[in-house]
């Protein structure tokens, strides 16, 4: 009998040039001992690189500019962390630091629990998922 080999691994989230934050620093210092952003951002949050975060990524920390570089496109602070490899808090906290840097815009939700358009546009991403 053939010996058993163990399932190949999937394919982790990749950063789209091949790097990856994977640093043996714990995330508290990374941050500066700092847990939270003054932004208080929903993991669904947008966000993406202004015009001078664009032109200010060579002189930025590693993570900063990874940020910057990747949120060309716009992306969620969870694809942030999923990209980057990062725990959720220690991207949220980048974050912050880079919107009131003026380097990154924040798109929030103006959806507001309770509200009847949040209700409607709840229903409709459940009827999207139901489609797939």
């Amino acid at each position: 009998m053939a010996p058993v080999r163990p399932a190949a691994r999937p394919a982790a989230p990749v950063w789209p040039a091949g790097r990856a934050s994977r640093s043996l620093v714990r995330p508290y210092a990374r941050t500066g001992g700092r847990t939270h952003s003054a932004h208080d951002l929903a993991l669904e949050a947008l966000i993406s690189t202004t015009d001078q975060g664009r032109g200010q990524t060579s002189s930025l920390p590693t993570e900063y500019r990874l940020i910057c570089e990747l949120c060309h496109d716009t992306h969620s602070i969870a694809e942030i962390a999923a990209y980057l490899r990062l725990p959720l808090g220690v991207v949220k906290v980048f974050v912050g630091d880079l919107a009131d840097a003026g380097l990154v815009l924040i798109h929030q939700s103006s959806l507001i629990q309770g509200d009847p358009s949040a209700r409607e546009f709840m229903e409709r991403v459940l009827q999207g998922l139901r489609e797939l």
